[in-house]
């Protein structure tokens, strides 16, 4: 999905792109402005203070992207999607305060744009606080009162930026806060848990008042935070661990035109997983798994071994880490050849094997 986006230009050196159904905001107030009457030029102004708003999310995001640049965190892009901002930094700070100052900067970006236009409101106005406060109370939108609720805008977004659901800059802070004391991992769960409770609440008070945007943020908050988890988790468990730490390096070789019910309680008997399928000519055909052989024995009594379902699998180093191959590894039943430079065979890795170590970490 974050592919369809449109790239409108790179500053500091990090690409800014704009999702297509972005202006599925512009043409949804617009027609709510028109619905209720309003003219052309009272619908520009709200479309204006929406332009504004997420130019001020986008800077918001640079907040972030800059200041995790300062701690050696390079940003791949900064995306705008129709509920905020996001920028997809390659990691994150794994130094609680360095994590802290990050997720801060996005709100403190906010909180300087509202004093600065809290200022220019009063030197324009000169010092007349009580007219100021005034504009705040105005029911219609004009150019007037524009810059107030801009301003009113960014104090929303730097509060509800804060509140503790993780992956939201509040429950990074708490994330970071946490791990001061318990690992990384358990102390993203811990933010996890507690953002996805609040995510829920959102959920419940948005269907019950029909305040459907909160329930949308709601929904994409709780699924981000199970993905950041599951990131942060792979990240701890699998950074340093090679194809070959958890391959299985024995190898056994079994002929495609065998009966699997004939050689079955052998196979059993080495212990292993997977074996090599070999043709009659004695060149390897696949890869097949112990468990698929006694499924297509259950099967069928006479079945071949080439009768099981012989996986094709991929090639990697053996030197490659677990963690940069996962992708290529789509299924459980997902099957790779451990081979070195020299294309020497060293052993089969399975997807079913990297998360059966990663079941024993947790």
């Amino acid at each position: 999905m974050l592919r369809w986006t449109l790239n409108i230009g790179t500053y500091f050196n990090i690409p800014v792109r704009i999702h297509w159904s972005f202006l599925l905001i512009l043409i949804y107030v617009s027609y709510i402005s028109f619905s209720a009457g309003n003219n052309v030029e009272q619908t520009l102004i709200y479309i204006c203070l929406v332009l504004s708003i997420f130019f001020c999310v986008l800077l918001h995001e640079y907040g972030h992207a800059l200041s995790a640049r300062r701690y050696g965190v390079e940003t791949e892009d900064i995306i705008l999607l129709p509920i905020g901002g996001m920028a997809r930094l390659r990691s994150m700070p794994e130094r609680p305060w360095h994590e802290i100052v990050v997720a801060v900067m996005g709100p403190v970006v906010n909180l300087i744009i509202a004093i600065i236009i809290y200022i220019l409101l009063i030197l324009y106005y000169r010092f007349d606080y009580a007219f100021i406060l005034s504009l705040g109370e105005l029911e219609m939108l004009n150019w007037t009162n524009f810059p107030i609720v801009l301003m009113q805008a960014n104090i929303f977004l730097l509060l509800f930026n804060l509140i503790p659901c993780f992956p939201m800059d509040g429950g990074r802070i708490l994330r970071a806060i946490l791990a001061f004391k318990i690992s990384r991992v358990k102390a993203t769960k811990y933010a996890t848990r507690i953002g996805q409770v609040m995510c829920l609440i959102f959920i419940a008070y948005g269907i019950y008042n029909s305040i459907w945007n909160l329930v949308l943020i709601g929904i994409v908050i709780f699924v981000s935070a199970s993905m950041e988890y599951q990131h942060t988790f792979l990240n701890t468990h699998l950074k340093a661990v090679s194809c070959l730490d958890i391959a299985q390096k024995e190898l056994h070789f079994v002929p495609e035109y065998q009966q699997i019910s004939s050689v079955i309680q052998d196979l059993r008997a080495t212990g292993l997983e997977l074996f090599f399928v070999d043709t009659i000519e004695g060149h390897q055909s696949g890869v097949v798994s112990l468990k698929a052989l006694e499924k297509k024995l259950n099967q069928d009594p006479g079945a071949r071994v080439s009768d099981a379902t012989v996986e094709k699998p991929v090639t990697v180093r053996d030197h490659w880490m677990v963690l940069d191959i996962l992708q290529d590894l789509k299924f459980p039943e997902s099957v790779a050849v451990v081979v070195s430079l020299e294309n020497e065979l060293k052993g089969i890795l399975s997807k079913r094997m990297i998360l059966q170590v990663l079941e024993g970490k947790k």
